[in-house]
């Protein structure tokens, strides 16, 4: 699974032009946007995780993890995909770090630690 984002081209039949559409704006070729538009917050938010997001994130990759021949697909994952796949498990390492620090009941989560490392080996990254 490519986890890259990838436009879709389009040729405007009057004017001959091609170009990417990005959500539902298109983009000709040379204006392609450097950053991802977060809308009207701030870069630094945008980035920010919440409980709610990082349980499922892990009752996902828990289900994943328990289905038919995982191993085996396992093999067929590109390097892109693996990086990726480790970038997931350090931020949910990261968030996990934070809950313990800052020792805030509203972030609690509903796996450990321990739970986490169990679960990374599983998919060997």
């Amino acid at each position: 699974m490519n986890t890259e984002f990838s436009p879709i081209i389009q040729r405007d039949s009057n004017s001959g032009a091609s170009g990417a559409q990005h959500g539902s704006e298109i983009v000709t070729e040379g204006e392609q946007n450097e950053e991802p538009n977060t809308g009207s917050m701030p870069p630094e938010e945008a980035n920010l995780v919440n409980r709610d997001d990082v349980s499922e994130v892990f009752k996902i990759l828990q289900a994943l993890s328990n289905a038919g021949r995982f191993d085996l697909s396992l093999v067929f994952l590109g390097s892109d995909e693996k990086e990726a796949g480790k970038g997931v498990f350090e931020k949910l390492e990261k968030y996990l770090e934070s809950v313990a620090a800052a020792d805030d009941d509203r972030k609690q989560v509903d796996f450990t630690q321990q739970e986490l490392k169990s679960l990374r080996g599983k998919y060997k990254f």
